[in-house]
């Protein structure tokens, strides 16, 4: 190597890789802190992900023991003998594990039908419907920025703000979880009903009390009063104004 070749070998030039944060001292020191916390946050993310879909899945357990539950008590309290009521004591063992395994089956199909798989799937195949679903619905009502359109990643050059992704990251969440409770609603199954109530209840509190509630406990933290709140908004930038400010601080 040529004197010239070696001192390009050595600063890294030859190296179609190289670039100015390999060549930078700082570079090189904040490359491992700021990679460990943004894979800290990545990892917060996702831990928030996994936590939701565990609790969904619970929440769908639950309603699918109880969807079980009732179609058992329907089916012991239809039991008739040449026209007459009897019990479901009077029946044999094996009788009452037929009755019960054919109320069971029953449940699992109506079960199927809403979460999108075959009614006739059991065992492995209705489970992995069952996650399937799951997951569809923690993507649809938790935030995900990767989701985040490009043309909605475009508007940070905007005046707009820096952290434009995540409101519309909560009225895609909002819309969805709002279409997903009316539907919930609207099935034949107590339990699933019982769902949408819950979840439809919890998302008109977050968009209508939540907001004020910060609002109101910033106030009363920071010493702000409503009419200085009032001026500030006149005195936001157009797109801000009537915005729900939160006071996190005073300027002294």
């Amino acid at each position: 190597l040529t004197q010239g070749q070696r001192a390009e070998k050595q600063l890294g030039r030859s190296d179609p890789t190289f670039d100015a944060e390999k060549r930078s001292k700082l570079g090189q020191f904040f490359r491992g802190p700021l990679g460990f916390a943004e894979d800290l946050y990545r990892g917060g993310d996702d831990v928030w992900k996994i936590y939701n879909y565990l609790f969904e899945l619970q929440k769908f357990r639950n309603a699918r023991r109880k969807m079980q539950n009732a179609a058992i008590g329907k089916a012991k309290n239809r039991l008739q003998f040449q026209g007459q009521r009897i019990s479901f004591d009077d029946l044999n063992k094996e009788q009452q594990n037929s009755l019960i395994a054919g109320a069971v089956r029953d449940a699992d199909r109506e079960f199927a039908r809403y979460i999108g798989a075959k009614p006739d799937a059991v065992g492995d195949e209705l489970d992995e419907a069952f996650k399937q679903f799951t997951a569809d619905n923690i993507r649809n009502l938790v935030p995900n920025y990767e989701l985040v359109p490009d043309i909605i990643k475009g508007l940070r050059g905007l005046p707009l703000g820096n952290f434009i992704a995540f409101p519309a990251e909560i009225l895609r969440t909002g819309f969805n979880t709002l279409d997903v409770a009316m539907k919930e609603l609207a099935s034949d199954s107590a339990a699933i009903r019982e769902i949408g109530a819950r979840r439809l209840t919890n998302s008109l509190f977050t968009f209508s009390a939540l907001g004020d509630g910060l609002q109101r406990f910033g106030q009363m933290m920071t010493g702000t009063s409503d009419e200085e709140v009032d001026a500030i908004n006149r005195l936001s930038a157009p797109w801000q104004r009537n915005s729900v400010l939160i006071p996190v601080g005073k300027a002294i």
